[in-house]
């Protein structure tokens, strides 16, 4: 059980640089290119949006573990 929670904590830490990565490279897109800002505001909303449903599935995962272990 303990290998599984490693790999969790280190798919998270990826998922969150991942995620970081992609929000400052939709901002710096953001800020020269005018004509397509709307294109990059929406996949900025959509990194953000992927995160938080990523977390959230670490965390239900969490709740049933402790539940049930």
């Amino acid at each position: 059980m303990d290998k599984i929670n490693e790999v969790s904590r280190y798919i998270q830490i990826l998922l969150l640089l991942g995620v970081t990565i992609r929000v400052v490279f939709c901002f710096i897109r953001l800020q020269s290119a005018e004509e397509d800002g709307e294109l990059y505001k929406k996949r900025l909303k959509h990194a953000v949006l992927f995160l938080l449903i990523s977390q959230l599935v670490f965390i239900i995962k969490d709740i049933v573990v402790s539940y049930f272990g």
